[in-house]
């Protein structure tokens, strides 16, 4: 058996007639390769997948959504009983309460005199929900059409 390297040596050994289910191979086995590092992999996946690919379904679209009267009344009255909130302290509670984010931008323009009437304003919340804030451009066709419907 000189002569013999331990690969080609594997192919000259018999089968075991006493246990039938021993694997001898008649093929040398080569190892298995590594496995490939964990970045290796991320990278992979980034490169490979499209955003609709990782979830099944494509990416959300932002739903923008309205702050009615009533909500700026309610962050106006919070900060005139919290005069030294921040505006991010506001922002926090605005989620918070109304389970709706807003920016700092937008707490800015709520409470910038624009929305001053709304302090004084008596009406019940649910009357300030969904209404238009501007004037109609046309009040005599616009009382028109209120009185027609």
């Amino acid at each position: 058996m000189e002569g013999l390297t331990p690969t080609s040596a594997l192919n000259l050994i018999p089968p075991n007639p006493e246990n039938a289910s021993t694997f001898i191979p008649t093929q040398p086995i080569d190892p298995p390769p590594p496995p490939p590092s964990t970045t290796a992999i991320n990278a992979t996946i980034t490169t490979t997948l499209k955003p609709t690919d990782r979830t099944g379904s494509p990416p959300r679209k932002k739903i923008r959504r309205a702050i009615d009267d009533a909500k700026r009344r309610a962050l106006r009255r919070y900060r005139a009983e919290h005069p030294r909130a921040s505006q991010k302290e506001l922002q926090q509670w605005f989620t918070d309460k109304f389970y709706h984010t807003i920016s700092q931008l937008t707490i800015s323009e709520i409470l910038f005199t624009k929305y001053t009437h709304l302090d004084n304003d008596t009406r019940k919340d649910f009357k300030l929900k969904g209404q238009r804030t501007s004037k109609a451009d046309y009040p005599d066709l616009e009382a028109a059409l209120f009185k027609w419907q």
